[in-house]
């Protein structure tokens, strides 16, 4: 299971992001620089749980997100999070794994779901059929050293919709 996280495209919050994140176990963000969210579509960061970290969600930036988001407190600490539509939208690409979630998705809205109930049935059904395929979008992976745990996924330019 990983988590995915969009931020804004601004380098003191990019700061903050590998600060925050280099307090997990294996301290695998701490290699990062704030630079590297701007070169880089996707930071995989491989440590205690994995955390995907972009500044856009194919054609979906967070200032895009942020205007429709739901909120949840956990520990006192107020999450944002998108709402459906909003990650139905961030999944229309033509990678064949997306459009499997957006059929599960749209499923979920006719059945009655809402945001709030998806980890619930997260958990009851197998977590890699929603884990994303690291594959494709016709991008450039870079691959830092097995001990380093991180890997980029870049140019920024490359992910635009056709």
């Amino acid at each position: 299971m990983d988590v995915d996280i969009l931020i804004p495209e601004d380098l003191e919050n990019h700061a903050r992001v590998i600060a925050a994140l280099s307090e997990l176990e294996d301290r695998a963000a701490a290699e990062l620089t704030p630079h590297d969210f701007v070169e880089n579509i996707v930071i995989k960061i491989a440590d205690e749980v994995e955390v995907d970290v972009s500044t856009r969600a194919w054609t979906v930036s967070y200032a895009d997100a942020i205007v429709t988001a739901l909120k949840i407190t956990i520990e006192g600490v107020e999450v944002p999070y998108v709402d459906l539509q909003t990650l139905i939208r961030s999944k229309s690409t033509q990678r064949e794994q997306d459009k499997v979630d957006i059929q599960r998705l749209r499923s979920l809205t006719t059945d009655g779901w809402t945001l709030l109930d998806i980890p619930t049935v997260r958990s009851r059904r197998n977590r890699d059929s929603f884990r994303q395929d690291d594959e494709s979008h016709g991008r450039s992976t870079r691959t830092k050293p097995a001990s380093r745990r991180i890997s980029r996924r870049g140019p920024c330019h490359s992910h635009a919709a056709s």
